[in-house]
């Protein structure tokens, strides 16, 4: 009997204990593995792509702006050239972008970073301001074009219009100043418009000099250091 037992592997208990458990982790360890073997092609096939958007801090970089109310242009902005923020409005509407911090740089280079550094306009979804001080002008949202204006009479709202290539000819709308990225050759007009009115891009002046300064910007001069040889005096002593 002893031998039969021997030669079977064991009585009834012991065939009535498989060993379960044993089996359970294989199986988990198989799945686990082929999982991990998946995920890993996965990888190999979508590699992720670690983006690094521009302007970086200390890069210099230049932006058109403009202002537009009831169809009409505004002046120029006041230039703040001892401005030493991020971004610094330049004459004929120029933008002067240069981050300081990560706070201005990359995705955070917006323009509504750009209307807290500047005093010379404000704007959001409620209203546009123009102007600082005693020369400053609120219009509101909802409020009439004035008369004499091309919109006369219609209700207009605050609008922000922007071009983020000088080829590109449909702007984008919006009146959220946070989504708008400033970065080169970025155009953008602050405006004040009944709704559907598309707004002016900047002027070609303005146009033409953030290009001028972008070209400035990229130029750099290297100077050769130039080698002097002086020549040998031989003196000959008589004996």
């Amino acid at each position: 009997m002893v031998s039969r037992v021997g030669a079977s592997g064991g009585g009834k208990t012991y065939k009535k204990a498989r060993p379960s458990t044993y089996y359970a982790v294989l199986a988990v360890i198989v799945v686990v593995g082929l999982g991990l073997v998946g995920y890993s092609r996965y990888e190999l096939t979508h590699p992720v792509v670690v983006s690094n958007p521009t302007p970086h801090i200390n890069t210099l970089s230049y932006a058109a702006l403009a202002t537009e109310v009831c169809g009409t242009a505004q002046g120029y902005l006041t230039a703040d050239t001892t401005n030493i923020s991020s971004f610094v409005v330049q004459p004929e509407n120029l933008l002067k972008i240069f981050p300081l911090t990560k706070s201005t740089a990359g995705v955070n280079s917006t323009a509504q970073a750009f209307l807290a550094n500047y005093s010379g306009l404000k704007f959001d979804a409620n209203s546009l301001t123009v102007g600082s001080g005693k020369t400053a002008v609120t219009y509101t949202s909802g409020e009439k074009c004035a008369a004499g204006t091309k919109y006369a009479g219609q209700a207009a709202y605050p609008v922000m219009a922007y071009w983020s290539t000088i080829s590109q000819q449909k702007p984008t709308m919006t009146n959220k100043p946070s989504s708008v990225h400033l970065d080169n050759s970025v155009m953008v007009t602050f405006a004040f418009e009944p709704k559907g009115i598309e707004p002016k891009r900047p002027s070609n002046t303005t146009i033409e000099a953030m290009v001028a300064a972008q070209e400035a910007a990229s130029t750099t001069t290297t100077t050769v250091p130039v080698t002097t040889t002086l020549p040998v005096t031989t003196t000959t002593v008589k004996r």
